[in-house]
Parts: structure tokens; sequence; C-alpha cells
């Protein structure tokens, strides 16, 4: 099918999973790590944990399709929103910051050839989490 400029196309909707990323493993922000296909082509993308009906604004920062990753961040929230969706991902200790149990830890290096991973998410929406594993 062909679109020409003045043709309007129907909006769509879709949903995906993301991971919070803590400030102290990648960036200076705390970080959403989500899948590439989930927000090619958005226009407006709202974010909301899980359990939690109020939806954030968000914004693409990196989009890598290649690898179907992207990386999103809260827009034009103020510190209260952000305080309120991140939560306590970083727990503050007298001698450095640990990572609370709701940020993704990432490791160090890929895995090996025939390592055994394990896939998170909600692929088809709800509340039902699926959890794959693979080699």
């Amino acid at each position: 099918m062909t679109t020409t400029p003045w043709q309007r196309t129907p909006q769509t909707k879709s949903s995906g999973t993301g991971f919070i990323i803590a400030a102290t493993q990648l960036a200076n922000e705390n970080l959403i790590l989500t899948n590439a296909h989930v927000v090619r082509s958005s226009v407006d993308i709202r974010v909301r944990k899980h359990g939690s009906t109020r939806r954030f604004a968000a914004q693409v920062i990196v989009y890598a399709p290649d690898v179907d990753l992207a990386l999103l961040t809260l827009k034009g929230c103020s510190l209260e929103d952000q305080k309120e969706f991140f939560g306590d991902v970083v727990e503050e200790s007298s001698s450095t910051n640990k990572l609370s149990k709701h940020a993704l830890e990432l490791a160090d290096e890929l895995p090996s050839l025939q390592e055994s991973v394990h896939v998170m998410g909600f692929p088809t929406g709800g509340t039902t989490i699926c959890i794959t594993e693979g080699v």
C-alpha cells in the first residue's frame, strides 16, 4: 500500500515491557529499556509501572532497530513525578550506591556461547509475566 503525504493513516496502539536501568549503571539519569519495535514510529509514548494506573510521558533517547532495543527517559516530569515513577531504584548507603530489587542489573560481559539465558516480560500485555529460557 502506498501512502501520500495528504492521506491519513489510522492511529495504532502498541504495548510492550520495559525495565528500569538505574542511573549508576549506565548514565546520570534513570532510564527505561524496551524493545525498539515497541516504540517504532511512535508519536506519543506513555509508560506506567506494573500495578499502577498512572501513565507518564516518555521519549526515546536511543533507538537501535538492528538489535531491537530502545532507551527511554521520562519527558517533562517534575522531580516528584520522577520519584513516583522510579521510586526506590537506588538505595543510598553510607559508602556506595546499592541497587535495589527494582532496577535491572546489567552484566559486565556478554553471555558465553551455549550459556542459558532468561527473557522476561508481558508479550501480550495483561498482568501475567512470561519467563522464557533459551540458549
